[in-house]
């Protein structure tokens, strides 16, 4: 299947992988994946991946105050 496509089946099966990527990723906070996936288009404004990543980062990372500031922002936009 290639990016983009809107054939049978396949948007139920990219939903599919994307859940169980965000699952994993979260899950064990694997920085790494967490960085690329919050900086992308799907994962951009993903609270619960954004928090997962400020779990796995150490306080005095200068990333820390960055990830922290976002999660920040969704605080203020999403607040009732």
């Amino acid at each position: 299947m290639l990016p983009g496509s809107e054939g049978p089946g396949w948007r139920t099966y990219a939903t599919n992988c994307e859940h169980a990527f965000r699952r994993r990723c979260c899950g064990r906070a694997i920085n790494g994946l967490l960085a690329k996936w919050t900086t992308s288009v799907h994962g951009r404004e993903d609270v619960a991946a954004w928090e997962a990543y400020l779990a796995g980062l150490d306080p005095r990372s200068p990333l820390y105050s960055q990830v922290k500031s976002r999660i920040d922002l969704f605080d203020q936009q999403y607040a009732t």
